[in-house]
């Protein structure tokens, strides 16, 4: 017995795992020869394949198209996680791909990768009107010297806007990572632009500061919200209890979810009628107990979604992140009886009358949250007349404040 945990340990103390952090190589840079005096703008992400474009990835191209406009900016999107695949030109017809090492002289919207292989033997050519916006921790670690880069070169620097839509050191416990992703908010030379208030406030919380700050909120995507104003919102709804399901990303707390269910069924008198319903990841159907199952019907389309959220009493969405999270906002503005949990300075109970908080979450007092609304349902509110449903501006204000602090920094 004694053996098998030496050896347990020994393989613990031996599991190094990435050492080297290739994969975080930094860019580098060389001074290049365009000088036409357009802005440039540069959005790093970790993949774009269409498959990876949807949540932080969608919202971080969304800011960036609106902003390129805005600015009437040039267009470079940069890849660091891999080399273009063969879809890439079919996904995109709208960009021209090329080599990141290229210095163009061409006005088109282009698509780099500057991946892991590519920067350890390349450099990106960088203009003095280049602006870089970083999307996630990783991103800008590698790219966050640029700015001294600007400066010495050009005697001027852009700041590096930098995409926060969630606080990412807690995606990697208390690790290396951790602390690398940490870092990038200390950096220096950057503007933060955060996805919700919540997460603002988080973050001023524990004082991180930047040159700037600016934050968005939330609206609800423009697909749905055209869905919901056509639809019959007093129509019969079923015995649904939702669960925004993924197993995969902990920060959604699934298993406290699985494990609420399994004590709401065993321990509390509710009907049989009652169907419990995983959507946004597909996994196994799960017995619960008592002949309930929660069955995983994966990840939806957008009218899949909608529609089953019109046809649903209630949902569980958590989040044990400061960013709200799409799923909750959705479920209560379709009308869904929506149970989520506080986080600090969060709590979703003002975004609607639909919304239930709890402020201690564990299994139990989820199960108990769950059967109070059950028993006490009553049918849904709307308000539709919200800048969450029709604010087709989303960005407005911080790309007004974006415009001033960069072509003024630009002229000088």
């Amino acid at each position: 017995m004694i053996d098998k945990v030496v050896k347990f340990a020994q393989k613990k103390i031996n599991n190094y795992g990435d050492v080297n952090f290739t994969r975080l190589t930094p860019v580098k840079y060389r001074k290049s020869v365009v000088n036409n005096g357009n802005i440039r703008l540069n959005l790093v992400l970790p993949k774009i394949d269409k498959k990876f474009v949807y949540g932080g990835i969608s919202t971080a191209f969304h800011f960036f198209d609106e902003l390129a406009t805005t600015l009437n900016a040039e267009k470079r999107v940069i890849t660091i996680d891999a080399p273009l695949g063969s879809n890439i030109k079919r996904e995109y017809p709208n960009y021209t791909l090329k080599n990141a090492a290229e210095d163009y002289t061409t006005s088109s919207d282009v698509l780099v990768a500057a991946d892991e292989k590519w920067r350890l033997s390349n450099t990106l050519p960088v203009r003095k009107t280049d602006i870089f916006v970083t999307t996630s921790w990783d991103t800008h670690f590698i790219i966050s010297d640029v700015t001294s880069f600007q400066q010495i070169n050009f005697g001027n620097k852009s700041d590096i806007i930098y995409l926060i839509q969630d606080f990412e050191p807690g995606f990697a416990n208390w690790s290396s990572d951790y602390t690398l992703a940490e870092s990038t908010y200390k950096t220096g030379n950057t503007v933060a632009v955060f996805n919700s208030n919540n997460l603002k406030k988080f973050m001023d919380k524990h004082e991180y500061k930047f040159d700037k700050e600016l934050y968005f909120d939330p609206v609800l995507n423009s697909s749905m919200a055209d869905i919901l104003k056509k639809s019959s919102l007093n129509q019969k709804r079923k015995n649904n209890i939702l669960l925004y399901g993924r197993p995969s990303t902990s920060r959604n707390e699934f298993e406290i979810a699985v494990k609420a269910f399994k004590i709401l069924v065993e321990q509390y008198d509710i009907s049989k009628d009652w169907n419990f319903i995983s959507i946004g990841e597909k996994h196994k159907d799960i017995s619960l107990g008592n002949h309930f199952t929660l069955k995983s019907l994966g990840k939806l389309s957008l009218e899949e979604y909608s529609n089953l959220l019109l046809q649903s009493k209630l949902g569980v969405s958590l989040m044990c992140s400061p960013h709200p999270s799409y799923p909750p906002l959705e479920m209560a503005t379709f009308g869904v009886k929506t149970i989520t949990n506080s986080f600090e300075c969060k709590d979703l109970s003002s975004f609607s009358p639909n919304i239930i908080s709890v402020n201690n979450l564990n299994f139990y007092n989820l199960a108990r949250v769950l059967n109070d609304a059950i028993k006490n349902y009553k049918n849904p509110t709307f308000d539709l007349d919200t800048k969450y449903v029709n604010d087709d501006k989303q960005f407005d204000v911080v790309f007004n404040e974006l415009k001033q602090f960069y072509v003024h920094g630009l002229d000088n």
